[in-house]
């Protein structure tokens, strides 16, 4: 990830005034990706609406789908990003408004990340 800046567990806004959470953010030289974790012991099968984690105790959980739900905040950061530069491919810093609690971290000047 030479170059790209990563935040996790960042709060943002909805237009709803809902605030909301995305585990974490990589900012590329191209493109904002949102990532989202999921920790769920066992196996997880599913479609489109509906996973289903069969925990290793045998117990079995009904959980929605988190696509829809990422892509819904993918949709309003778009949104936000949208209002705030109107140039497109152009590099920019993340928003004045967008609270991280994690650390963006730049390679040093040899190529290591850490």
């Amino acid at each position: 990830m030479r170059g790209d800046l990563l935040w996790a567990l960042v709060d943002y806004q909805e237009p709803s005034g809902r605030i909301a959470q995305v585990d974490a953010v990589v900012l590329g030289f191209h493109a904002l990706y949102l990532v989202e974790i999921k920790s769920w012991p066992g196996t997880v099968t599913g479609n489109s609406l509906d996973w289903v984690n069969v925990r290793p105790d045998g117990g079995r959980l009904l959980k929605s789908n988190p696509y829809h739900r990422c892509a819904e905040v993918a949709r309003i950061l778009a949104g936000g990003l949208d209002r705030v530069w109107r140039e497109p491919c152009l590099p920019r810093p993340v928003p004045a408004g967008a609270r991280a609690v994690g650390r963006g971290r730049r390679p040093s000047s040899s190529g290591s990340t850490s």
